[in-house]
């Protein structure tokens, strides 16, 4: 057997359990039967175009991603970013952006008065 199914069928898994949504939950909502669901999940059935579609779409999953785990290796805090942002208004991400951006400058901020300490140390050991 391919090695895709089992590798999108994890994918589907952990981007359900990253929206709280239980097999039952997902099943309904992609309108498959839970039976069906568990079998994508599992690895023993792909998904028909349409299904993929839904799935991907409701756990705002890339089917990339899905297909291609291990060329998009992202961490939890990354995905679960998205996936939020994704339930978000443009509002809301024009608020979140302005948050990300003043959060890296003042990491940039910081970052500059180590440096300034560290030449401060270093001039201070040779005088």
């Amino acid at each position: 057997m391919s090695p895709i199914p089992k590798s999108l069928g994890k994918s589907i898994q952990e981007a359900r359990k990253q929206y709280h949504y239980t097999q039952a939950v997902l099943s309904e909502k992609v309108d498959i039967s839970l039976r069906h669901m568990q079998q994508i999940e599992y690895g023993n059935n792909l998904p028909g175009l349409g299904t993929m579609y839904r799935i991907a779409k409701i756990l705002n999953l890339s089917i990339d991603d899905a297909l291609f785990p291990e060329r998009t290796e992202k961490s939890d805090a990354y995905t679960r970013l998205t996936q939020r942002a994704a339930l978000c208004t443009d509002y809301e991400i024009e608020i979140a952006i302005g948050t990300i951006e003043t959060l890296l400058q003042q990491r940039d901020k910081a970052h500059e008065v180590v440096d300034i300490v560290n030449r401060r140390e270093g001039e201070e050991e040779k005088g």
